[in-house]
This record gives C-alpha cells, sequence and structure tokens, in this order.
C-alpha cells in the first residue's frame, strides 16, 4: 500500500462517515484529489460508502465514505497490530455501531466542524482533528491548530431540558486543565437556546460558553450571528439576543492569552476499547441502520410524532407541508411495516423501537423515554407510558 493510500485511510480512520466535501474542509486537501483517491480505492475494497438523507443538510443523499475491515487491517500493516489501530481510533464494531445509531447526529456534527475547518483554512492555519464523544458532556471535540480544543454539545430534539442542565453542570464541574478552551451548545430550538442560556448563569462561562439552534447555524454556513454567549448571572433571565459569528469564536480562541495552557489534555485518545469488540463489519453494520434506509420525509414524520402524539394522517400532511394525505399515508404505511409507529383510535404514535432509535440518536437515555411516552397498554387498557396516559385521557 503506498503512502497516499495510507495516509487517506488514516484520515477515514480518524473521521469515519464523512463525505469528500467534509473530509477537505477537514484536512485541507482539495476535494477533487481526495474523491479521486476514494474511487480508487474504494475498487480496490479498502473503503466502501453509503448514501445519506437528512433534510436539514440539503435535498440530495450525501454519500458518506468509511474504511472496510480490509482497509482497517491494511492501515495497521497486519492483524498482528489491528489492537493498536481499534484502541486509537474510532473504528471498532462498537464505535460502528454508535455511528449506525447515530448517523444523522454525527452528520451535524461533521457539518459544523467542516465550517470550522474551512474557516482555519480562510486564516492560513492547518488541519482541524475531530473526536467523539460516547460518554461524557461533550458530542465532539474539535482541536485547531494551536492545539486548543473546542467542546461541542448538540442537543437533539428527544434530550429534554433537564438533561442537557445535567450535562452543562457537568462541564461545569471539570477542571480548568481539562475543560475545553470554548464550549459550544447546539440547541433543537430558540426555546431551547433560551433554557441553556439560563441554566449557564455562571459569570466565570461568559468568555467561553455559547449558545445557538443547530438550524439556523447550519443555514447560516457559520457566517451569521446566530451565537450568544452565556453567563449572564445566577439573577438574571438572559435575553435571546444573539451576536457572535462562529468565525469571530474560532478568531478568539486562537487569540485568548490563556490559549498555550488550555489543550484539553484529558481526551488524547479514544477510551481504551475492550480486545473483545473485535474488528468492525461496517457494511453489515450500516445496511441495518435506520439512518441510512429512511428518507428526508420519514424522518420528519418521526420527529413529528415526538413532539404530537396521535396526529392522524391529515394533520401530519399538514405539519409536513405542501404535502397530501396520500403522500402521508405512504409514509406511515412504511414506518408501520418498519415498526416505528403503531395506529391508535386516536391517531398514529411511535412505537417503542420508533421512541428507542430517536433516543439513540440524540443520546438521550432509552429507559426514562419509554417510562414516560411507550404506547404499551396495560390490563385495564391504559397506556403505561406516564406522559402518553395523560394525553390519552383529556
Amino acid at each position: 500500500m503506498s503512502t497516499v493510500e495510507s495516509e487517506t485511510l488514516r484520515l477515514l480512520c480518524e473521521a469515519p462517515l464523512t463525505t469528500v466535501a467534509e473530509l477537505s474542509s477537514l484536512t485541507d486537501m482539495p476535494a477533487t484529489t481526495l474523491r479521486e483517491r476514494l474511487v480508487r480505492m474504494a475498487k480496490r475494497g479498502l473503503i466502501d460508502s453509503r448514501p445519506h438523507r437528512l433534510a436539514m443538510l440539503g435535498e440530495r443523499p450525501q454519500r458518506r465514505f468509511f474504511p472496510t475491515e480490509a482497509g482497517i487491517i491494511a492501515f495497521a500493516g497486519g492483524e498482528t497490530h489491528i489492537q493498536r489501530v481499534l484502541q486509537r481510533y474510532p473504528v471498532s464494531k462498537h464505535w460502528f455501531r454508535l455511528f449506525a445509531e447515530s448517523l444523522d447526529a454525527v452528520a451535524v456534527l461533521y457539518a459544523f466542524a467542516a465550517m470550522i475547518g474551512d474557516f482555519e483554512a480562510a486564516a492560513g492555519r492547518s488541519r482541524v482533528r475531530v473526536e467523539h464523544g460516547r460518554s461524557g458532556p461533550y458530542d465532539m471535540l474539535v482541536r485547531v491548530s494551536s492545539g486548543c480544543t473546542i467542546g461541542v454539545v448538540r442537543q437533539g430534539p428527544m434530550l429534554t431540558a433537564a438533561s442537557l442542565r445535567y450535562r452543562l453542570r457537568t462541564i461545569e464541574r471539570l477542571g480548568v486543565r481539562v475543560r475545553p478552551m470554548v464550549t459550544l451548545v447546539l440547541t433543537d430550538s430558540e426555546q431551547d437556546m433560551r433554557r441553556a442560556l439560563r441554566a449557564i448563569a455562571d459569570p466565570h462561562d461568559h468568555q467561553q460558553t455559547f449558545v445557538a439552534v443547530t438550524g439556523e447555524i447550519i443555514a447560516g454556513k457559520g457566517e451569521s450571528e446566530v451565537w450568544q454567549q452565556g453567563g449572564y448571572g445566577f439573577a438574571a433571565t438572559p435575553t435571546v439576543m444573539p451576536n457572535v459569528t462562529l468565525s469571530a469564536i474560532v478568531s478568539r480562541v486562537h487569540r485568548s492569552p490563556d490559549a498555550f495552557r488550555r489543550l484539553y489534555v484529558g481526551s488524547g485518545r479514544h477510551p481504551k476499547e475492550d480486545v473483545r469488540a473485535g474488528l468492525p463489519e461496517p457494511a453489515e453494520q450500516l445496511e441495518q441502520a435506520l439512518a441510512i434506509a429512511l428518507s428526508r420525509a420519514e424522518k420528519r414524520v418521526l420527529d413529528l410524532l415526538a413532539d404530537w402524539p396521535f396526529c392522524s394522517p391529515q394533520q401530519l400532511a399538514g405539519l409536513l407541508g405542501g404535502v397530501g394525505v396520500h403522500r402521508s399515508n405512504e409514509v406511515l404505511r412504511s414506518l408501520r411495516e418498519l415498526g416505528l409507529v403503531q395506529r391508535e383510535p386516536y391517531g398514529y404514535l411511535l412505537s417503542d423501537h420508533g421512541l428507542t432509535y430517536l433516543a439513540r440518536r440524540d443520546r438521550a437515555a432509552v429507559g426514562p423515554m419509554l417510562d414516560r411516552w411507550t404506547p404499551q397498554q396495560a390490563e385495564d387498557g391504559t397506556y403505561i407510558g406516564i406522559a402518553l396516559r395523560v394525553i390519552a385521557s383529556q
């Protein structure tokens, strides 16, 4: 294997399931050159790709690339060194299971990290590196050229405000040598943004914690003033008035006089993998991933039913906007066949399978989610899910 192929495999092992455009932004390598390499290596069976659909990132499917089992072995230099690669990079069987469950969230994080990479390249600085979080408060760590780290917290639709507050409190308790230089919180809505700002009350966090709505970040390509600082004081009620751009935040990281000692020493490598995790089976694992199989419309309907249980096809058609009842019924039929939704006398509900899929996508606790929203019924016909039972009784 050539040096060029080895370097390309290393990039994909560091950031599996990126698109060509995202990998180009993270590495400051021309997209055309990367695409030619990936096509050539795919013919040799070293890498593979799958189409992925997510409305937030555009109407067209995005092709996401990842190393195959043969590619990981080749990059390791043989099976005798495979454990070194599995311990250093997020390419074990367990990691690919996590990626399969949360690919929609991972795709948004990659798009966000790519924006930071573009700002670094525009300023003449070198590539950025990303690290995924599978435990702890951060979803992703982005290390810029100066060595400083930007911590990213994503609040998906299924992550409750209480869970986000717990993660923010965990960050506040991190020591100065362990905490990233800047913490960026990506919320699901403006209401969630207001709650997050209220939770970030410590004035010490005013210069290092910023909050924005995910959809506005993606739509503005990082140049819009959609970010707002936290830390307004414990007695203050913050007003949502974003006035900071992402490019300004990245520049501030490099200009900070505190930068020399804020290198986030707590995450130099991924947690050591269990030897039993073994090599992944990327193609087989992703073939079963709902994030790959579902269309943009099907994912949208799942999120709508999470917000509006007991919706009828007519109501869903209105919420989808510009969609007829016939199309709404088609999507619901497809989701029923997959076991993600179920039909009830008062309308449609997410099944336990659907709730579990959305919870794992957003790193939310599955148990409490099912306790509140499971559509399973007791012997007397009442819903076991506490919140669902209250809604049905009204």
